[in-house]
């Protein structure tokens, strides 16, 4: 019983919700919408526009509805009460029993209306008016708590004049001069553009009319009219166009037109550029028409539609909508402003272009396949498209280009429009905006070399935008050479909907994935992170670098990707001291095969172990380095590595020549690559550094003293 009544004032809420009117009964509509002077006269029930209130689904029952009709810009004639009972055709249906109005004051009537129950009613107002003022003549239902649905409905627009002058469009020119659109004189209402009438047209000072070709053709009700019924006056002045019309007198019962055809507009040598507006006057409503734009030779350069956001590093094929500018337009102001020489238009080096197409090519002619277009040239970067079209006409052409954002750029997306074709001239365009896909926060904590298990700063990834994480794919946390993960660290989702997984750490690199992407921005958080550091680290600042393809998805050495493998970088820890206590060139003792060795007694853990090759003891300089605490560079270009001890020694992969301190030495063996990590021989480096060395061959162990 409760769950009832719960549901019963659940629903009597929701419908004091609801707007009164969505009950209302009734269909409304005006059945013609005529043209009339400001002070004309509706007299006649049969030809005055009328207002017709249907009942839609037999609600008004055989309650009497009683409502109101106000008006705008006219008042109620008198006669209007006689509407329902000297005036009964065509205003009201077989089912209404009574039909009385009331003119309550000069602006508003009430309508009584009552019907049978079971068929639909209808009644038919019409709007016995005199208009007071120009502009729209409106009527507003009230309802006044019938079933009546309310609202304000035009029917009918009053001109000031006996006359409308309007033109169908504007033309665009340079020079010379141009013929315009058509121009049309209409009557406001039946006769009130009659007799002897007259028409001016007056250009601005540096403009004047071309007349030799004007036509007058009268149309509706001046049909039977002819060339005798009109007369051009004052010809001397060309920057009027004044025209008389003599008996106009219609023969129909519609409104009579005119229209001038065939006229021209010619620019004198000082005329201005901007719009050339005719100022019209005379018998009709004074008015001003926009004929022409007066514009110089030259080519605009716009952007069609709003800026589009591109998540720089992402790539999801080259016409999917995530890679889309808003449309270029290049559009000439007048025919033969655009040279047919190359255009060139540059986007920024972070940019490449994968795709280009045609949305639009009027007058413009080049080769394309569907939309696409195919003769184009790029560079070598790719963020430069170089083409010849060919005009005929007054060009418009709209191009949309698709393009990969390298992974660490942000900023607007700007094409920069040249070329031989535009004589010189340049145009800036901003098409899109690149936006980071993450941002990265961290906190900063000091470490110390060659200690282990220390603490770094928290990390904090936000998402810029839902989805800018890909679902399946990996993210990549990299810390710099020289810093080693200890342990997993916690990886959470503190805000959003993304979900992660298979958290992983393998040397300096943490990884985890994405297993469901976002629908709403999210942040992840990595914190409790702990790390070992290599004594080799100089002092100062170090970031960690966010990636992998959950972020960056155009990285490598195709033409349309980039080297960018990073969307972005942060500091994470600052290098202080040296280790507590850790002296440098202390006892440092490798074991052919193991991965750990010593140094001053303590056991250190490495990631690959000395070797025997070729008779000679090969140790991996990366940690020998540490653990004789001397620095090292190595130069993936020249393949070198260079040690940074008493001595500098430098050494070439796959070369038997070592230099210490510059002067070259010849060694028995060469130093080598393998699995990502360089090994030395551990004589040769011994002798060029001045270190000390012993070999114990029954437990294969090299000791640096």
């Amino acid at each position: 019983m409760k769950r009832k009544i719960a549901l019963m004032l659940a629903l009597v809420m929701v419908l004091s919700l609801v707007p009164m009117s969505a009950f209302a009964a009734s269909t409304n509509r005006v059945n013609r919408v005529p043209v009339v002077a400001d002070d004309h006269k509706f007299t006649d029930a049969t030809t005055a526009p009328a207002l017709r209130i249907q009942e839609t689904d037999s609600d008004w029952g055989g309650a009497k509805q009683t409502f109101r009709l106000s008006l705008e810009n006219s008042e109620w004639r008198e006669d209007i009460e006689k509407v329902g009972k000297t005036i009964t055709e065509n205003v009201y249906s077989a089912e209404v029993s009574v039909f009385n109005i009331t003119r309550l004051t000069k602006t508003t009537i009430q309508v009584e209306v009552q019907a049978t129950t079971d068929k639909k009613a209808w009644v038919s107002i019409p709007m016995l008016v005199d208009v007071k003022d120009s502009g729209d003549i409106k009527v507003t239902v009230e309802p006044r708590d019938s079933a009546i649905t309310g609202g304000t409905y035009t029917f009918a627009r009053a001109s000031a004049g006996k006359a409308l002058v309007t033109i169908e469009d504007s033309v665009t020119f340079g020079s010379g001069s141009e013929p315009i659109k058509v121009i049309e004189i209409d009557e406001t209402s039946l006769g009130a553009f009659d007799e002897d009438k007259k028409i001016r047209l007056r250009l601005p000072s540096d403009f004047e009319w071309i007349t030799s070709d004007l036509k007058v053709e009268f149309k509706g009700g001046y049909s039977k009219l002819n060339d005798a019924n009109w007369e051009e006056v004052n010809k001397a002045d060309k920057q009027i166009l004044e025209i008389e019309f003599s008996d106009l007198t219609t023969t129909q019962d519609v409104r009579g037109s005119i229209f001038l055809k065939g006229l021209k507009i010619n620019a004198k040598s000082d005329a201005k550029f901007g719009d050339v507006v005719a100022r019209v006057t005379g018998d009709v409503e004074s008015t001003e028409l926009l004929v022409a734009k007066y514009v110089d030779y030259g080519v605009a350069v716009k952007r069609d539609g709003d800026v589009r956001e591109i998540l720089a590093g992402r790539y999801e094929g080259e016409e999917n909508d995530a890679h889309k500018l808003a449309k270029l337009v290049i559009k000439e102001n007048i025919e033969g402003s655009l040279l047919p020489r190359n255009l060139r238009i540059e986007f920024p080096e972070w940019v490449k272009v994968t795709e280009v197409k045609v949305n639009k090519a009027k007058d413009f002619t080049f080769p394309t396949t569907g939309s696409k277009l195919v003769d184009f040239s790029t560079n070598s970067d790719r963020n430069v498209v170089e083409f010849t079209p060919e005009v005929d006409g007054k060009g418009d052409l709209e191009l949309t280009f698709y393009v990969s954002v390298e992974a660490d750029a942000t900023g607007d997306i700007t094409a920069l429009v040249s070329g031989r074709g535009l004589s010189g001239e340049e145009f800036e365009v901003v098409l899109g905006k690149a936006l980071a896909p993450v941002e990265v926060k961290t906190t900063v904590e000091d470490v110390r070399v060659g200690v282990k298990n220390q603490s770094i700063g928290n990390i904090t990834i936000n998402e810029t935008k839902a989805g800018a994480l890909k679902k399946d794919k990996v993210v990549e946390v990299e810390l710099e050479n020289g810093f080693v993960w200890n342990a997993k660290p916690s990886v959470e989702v503190v805000e959003g909907d993304l979900k992660v997984d298979n958290i992983t750490i393998n040397g300096e690199k943490l990884t985890f994935k994405v297993t469901r992407d976002s629908d709403e921005a999210s942040v992840i958080e990595i914190t409790g992170g702990k790390v070992d550091l290599w004594r080799t680290l100089p002092q100062g600042e170090f970031v960690v670098s966010i990636g992998g393809d959950a972020l960056v998805r155009n990285n490598g050495d195709k033409k349309d990707q980039f080297d960018t493998k990073w969307v972005a970088e942060a500091a994470i820890a600052n290098v202080v001291t040296l280790a507590p206590g850790e002296i440098a060139r202390q006892e440092a003792a490798f074991t052919i095969g193991s991965t750990t060795f010593t140094v001053g007694g303590k056991t250190v853990q490495a990631d690959v172990a000395p070797v025997v090759k070729n008779n000679r003891t090969f140790v991996p300089i990366a940690w020998t380095a540490m653990a004789l605490d001397v620095n090292y560079v190595w130069d993936n270009g020249t393949k070198t590595v260079t040690l940074f001890g008493d001595r500098t020694v430098q050494m070439t992969i796959g070369s038997k020549t070592m230099l210490v301190n510059g002067v070259p030495m010849t060694m028995d063996v060469a130093p080598y690559v393998e699995n990502n990590r360089t090994f030395v021989p551990v004589a040769w480096a011994a002798i060029a550094l001045g270190v000390d060395y012993t070999w114990d061959a029954p437990t294969q162990t090299v000791t640096f003293n």
